[in-house]
């Protein structure tokens, strides 16, 4: 059973059911009941939105200005590009940052009304924009530290505070570096991020790190200890998720012989291996927990999403592999090439509660490929179960991306994501509003 119509911190208000068991719940205020023994059929109306629903733009990396290309417009010449969004009290919070925008105005921008009004709360002279989180209470910045790589996280949490001041760094990654794609979750006051990076036999990607008030401090943790990695050679960290339902932490960990999934109970101190040949996980760059499952997006073939099903009434039971299965399958792909698809940005990354509050859900993620002959393509689902195709994205080696997901305060329902091809040096980012899902009975 779904905790559809329960928030995170409201997690004793009741549920509304009725003698079957199904859930009471509402969408677009009229009363739908769903029974989740039997799922109903939902569709997108449209399964390749067309251009007037999906805005492309184009524009080089660090290159002209996106007077045309950017999400927002502020003071005139500020453009503005959206890395977060979520909800905040009754409006939404926006975290954005400049490109092509003067030098003097470039940094990181937030926006409390969504996207009405706009406060700087950065310089970029003073802590370069990064990979950009919000907690709500904080804005959490990973950017690069002194050996190029993005190893260092910063913080800042008193928004009154001039934009040169106020950022602490907290983090200075004692292996690897900090993806801009995966290894972060955000659940209320938690906030863990796993390193990834290049691998390294002499020093592994291998450390997460947890904070438990917001990120204004977090602890370092060793996952495995370098002398007990089989093949630390091919070994680094994937994706983490922080499982409300269960209090338990899921992580994965990659490549090939060193994939793998644990999951930990205590936040960290002790590891449940379950997989570590990647038997069962594929190398799975993308965890998204909810109450009666576990979904693991893949880096590997076959393409697309495992579930792991479980007890809703008991989240908490050791992991049964007898639970653990192939839920969905990308079609149409070149299944006698090379080619495979990494989910690379899901969008329940952070802050579920803005998004999975009402059913039908808005996740989402993006499938992209590393080889020069697939198309990545944007897959979302309305209940975690049926999986639908509404965007293709462009040919090419696509590395890299960011959405900022439909929140639920927000009448426009919009989506902000952006790929980085990596052949082309180019970005490709999209702005649509998330489709309207149709029962289909």
């Amino acid at each position: 059973m779904y905790k559809a119509t329960r928030p995170y911190g409201n997690k004793n208000r009741p549920l509304s059911q009725d003698d079957s068991g199904a859930l009471n719940v509402n969408v677009n205020s009229d009363a739908l009941n769903v029974n989740f023994d039997s799922p109903l059929r939902l569709s997108p109306p449209a399964v390749y939105p067309s251009p007037s629903l999906i805005t492309p733009y184009e524009s080089k990396l660090r290159g002209a200005p996106w007077e045309e290309a950017c999400d927002f417009v502020h003071d005139e010449d500020v453009y503005l590009h959206v890395r977060h969004m979520r909800n905040y009290g009754d409006n939404v919070e926006i975290i954005a940052s400049t490109l092509g925008s003067p030098s003097s105005k470039s940094g990181i921008y937030r926006s409390i009304d969504n996207g009405e009004s706009w406060s700087r709360i950065s310089l970029s002279s003073v802590v370069p924009s990064g990979y950009i989180l919000s907690t709500g209470r904080s804005v959490i910045n990973i950017t690069e530290g002194s050996g190029g790589t993005r190893t260092d996280v910063w913080v800042k949490t008193d928004f009154d505070a001039s934009p040169e001041e106020g950022w602490t760094k907290v983090i200075d990654a004692a292996s690897g570096e900090f993806s801009p794609s995966y290894g972060k979750s955000i659940k209320g006051n938690v906030v863990i991020l796993s390193v990834y990076g290049v691998k390294n036999a002499s020093n592994p990607p291998r450390h997460i790190y947890v904070s438990q008030d917001f990120g204004e401090t977090f602890s370092e943790i060793e996952v495995t200890p370098l002398a007990e990695i089989p093949h630390p050679e091919t070994y680094h960290l994937h994706d983490v998720e922080y499982d409300t339902y269960a209090d338990r932490i899921w992580l994965t960990n990659g490549d090939g012989t060193s994939s793998g999934m644990q999951y930990s109970d205590d936040f960290g101190e002790t590891w449940v291996r379950v997989d570590w040949e990647g038997g069962m996980s594929t190398q799975a760059t993308g965890i998204l927990a909810l109450a009666d499952k576990v979904l693991f997006f893949t880096d590997d073939k076959p393409d697309g999403v495992k579930v792991y099903r479980r007890d809703p009434t008991n989240p908490k039971a050791p992991f049964d592999p007898n639970n653990f299965e192939q839920q969905y399958i990308l079609p149409d792909l070149m299944a006698t090439s090379g080619t495979r698809l990494a989910s690379v940005a899901h969008s329940n990354r952070a802050d579920p509660e803005s998004q999975i509050d009402v059913y039908p859900y808005c996740l989402m993620t993006i499938m992209n490929t590393s080889e020069s002959d697939g198309t990545g393509r944007l897959i979302a689902s309305p209940d975690g179960e049926q999986w639908y195709q509404i965007h293709r994205l462009k040919q090419g080696t696509q590395f890299y991306s960011n959405v900022a997901r439909p929140v639920s305060n927000d009448p426009e329902r919009r989506i902000f994501y952006s790929v980085y091809d990596r052949d082309l040096s180019q970005m490709f980012g999209y702005t649509a509003k998330f489709p309207k899902w149709v029962e289909m009975r």
